[in-house]
C-alpha cells in the first residue's frame, strides 16, 4: 500500500477471527485507499507508489501536490503580504509548471512593477501578450509596463486597444488608470481606479487603496501616495513594506519625526528590512544635524548675533 500504511492490516494480528475478518478489513482498507487518491486528484507513480501532479511534481505524504495552482496560491499570498521577492519566486515556478497560466503571468509583471523592476516587467508583459493577444488584461499590462519604461504613446495605444476589447475587468482598469497618471490625465485615472473596486475577488482589489497608493508613488505625486497609504492602513493592510513606503513619503515631504517613526514601525515588523535600516539611519542623521543648527542658531541669536569664543 505505500504511502496509505495506516489503512494496511497485518493478518498476524488479525484478532483470531479468521480469514474472512481480514479480507474484509483489508478491502474496506483498499476502498478507503482509492477515496483518498480520487479526493486529491493526482495518479500514482507505477514504480515508487508516489502520488505526483500532472508537471511531474512529487506530493509530499501530507497529501500536498506541489503543481502550478500551489505556487501560484502561494505566490498570492506572498503579494498580499507584500513579501515581493518571494511571490516572484512563486510565480516563476508557477509559470516554469504551466505557462498558460494568465493570472501569474500578470501577477508576474505587476509584482516586478512594485519592485521597481521596469526593465524585466517590460520583458514578462511582451511575453504575457504573445501568449495571450486575445487578452484585454495582457494587453493592458503591456501599456503599463510600456508607460513605466517610458514609451508612453505608445502605452496610451495599447491601452485604448485593450478597452476596445469589451472585456472589461480589474488589470484593464487599474492598467489604464495608471497609464493616465503617466501622462498627467488625473481626473480620468480616478475614474478608471474607481472602476477596479468592482473586482474585489482579485488580490489587488481586496487593497485597492494600497495599489493605488503605489501608482501615486511610482507618479511622484507624494502627497496623495500619502493619503492612500493611511487610508490603506486604516482598511487592515499592516505590514513591514507599507510602513516603509509612508516612512519614505514623509521623508521626502520632509516630516522627519514622522518618518523617524514609521521606519521604525516597519523594523519591527521585519528587522531584516534594508531600505528602512538606511531609511532610519539617514532620518536620525539629518534629525541631528537639524537639531544642530537650531542650537547653533539659537546661542547665536542669544548672545546678540556674536559668537560665543
Amino acid at each position: 500500500m505505500g504511502r496509505f500504511k495506516w489503512l494496511e492490516v497485518d493478518p498476524k494480528k488479525g484478532g483470531g477471527s479468521g480469514g474472512d475478518e481480514t479480507s474484509r478489513a483489508a478491502g474496506a482498507a483498499e476502498k478507503a485507499a482509492r477515496k483518498v487518491e480520487n479526493m486529491t486528484g493526482a495518479p500514482k507513480n507505477a514504480a515508487t507508489g508516489e502520488k505526483t501532479s500532472q508537471f511531474g511534481k512529487t506530493a509530499e505524504s501530507d497529501g500536498v501536490i506541489y503543481d502550478a495552482d500551489y505556487f501560484k496560491n502561494n505566490g498570492l499570498k506572498d503579494y498580499e503580504a507584500c513579501e515581493y521577492d518571494q511571490a516572484l519566486l512563486n510565480f516563476s515556478k508557477c509559470l516554469s509548471e504551466n505557462n498558460k497560466d494568465e493570472e501569474a503571468w500578470l501577477y508576474q509583471i505587476l509584482t516586478q512593477i512594485h519592485l521597481g523592476k521596469y526593465p524585466d516587467a517590460l520583458i514578462w508583459a511582451k511575453k504575457a501578450f504573445g501568449f495571450f493577444p486575445s487578452s484585454s488584461e495582457a494587453q493592458a499590462m503591456l501599456a503599463l509596463a510600456l508607460a513605466l519604461a517610458g514609451e508612453k504613446d505608445s502605452a496610451m495605444a495599447y491601452s485604448d486597444g485593450a478597452v476596445a476589447k469589451n472585456a472589461p475587468n480589474y488589470f484593464l482598469w487599474f492598467a489604464r488608470g495608471e497609464v493616465l497618471l503617466q501622462l498627467e490625465n488625473i481626473n480620468n485615472a480616478f475614474i478608471c481606479f474607481r472602476k477596479c473596486a468592482d473586482f474585489k475577488q482579485v488580490a489587488g482589489a481586496k487593497n485597492l487603496d494600497f495599489e493605488i497608493a503605489m501608482a501615486l508613488l511610482r507618479a511622484k505625486r507624494h502627497t496623495q501616495a500619502l493619503s492612500y497609504f493611511k487610508k490603506a492602513i486604516q482598511g487592515g493592510v499592516c505590514n513591514f513594506f507599507i510602513y516603509e513606503k509612508i516612512a519614505y513619503l514623509n521623508e521626502t515631504l520632509e516630516f522627519l519625526d514622522e518618518a523617524l517613526f514609521y521606519y521604525r514601525q516597519s523594523l519591527n515588523l521585519k528587522a531584516a528590512n534594508s531600505a528602512a535600516q538606511e531609511g532610519e539611519s539617514r532620518v536620525r542623521s539629518q534629525n541631528t544635524f537639524f537639531i544642530k543648527m537650531f542650537n547653533k542658531m539659537y546661542k547665536f541669536f542669544k548672545l546678540g548675533g556674536q559668537k560665543n569664543e
